[in-house]
């Protein structure tokens, strides 16, 4: 048995499929392990121990798929584009 990820669940099958043309340039298993955590709604940690990989091979899979996912024009609720983060990372470091 696995855990469920206390993060919502970021896309709706539908959502997913939808999704699916934009993701075209990346991998079979890049698409299918994002599709466990974002679809799914299953924990990084556990997606990898069933595959037998390591956590942060899950979590790239995961931001590939959420960067194409924003090149298209979509973005995950609740989620901030990579550029916004960085500036507010720079801000931030600027004032301390």
């Amino acid at each position: 048995m696995t855990a469920q990820t206390k993060d919502p669940v970021k896309y709706s099958a539908a959502e997913w499929e939808q999704l699916q043309p934009a993701l075209r340039s990346l991998s079979v298993s890049t698409i299918s392990t994002a599709q466990q955590v974002l679809v799914e709604g299953r924990s990084a940690p556990d997606v990898a121990k069933e595959l037998g990989c390591a956590r942060q091979t899950v979590h790239a899979a995961v931001e590939a798929v959420k960067d194409h996912a924003r090149e298209q024009g979509g973005v995950v609720e609740g989620d901030k584009p990579k550029a916004k983060r960085k500036k507010a990372t720079k801000a931030a470091a600027k004032a301390k």
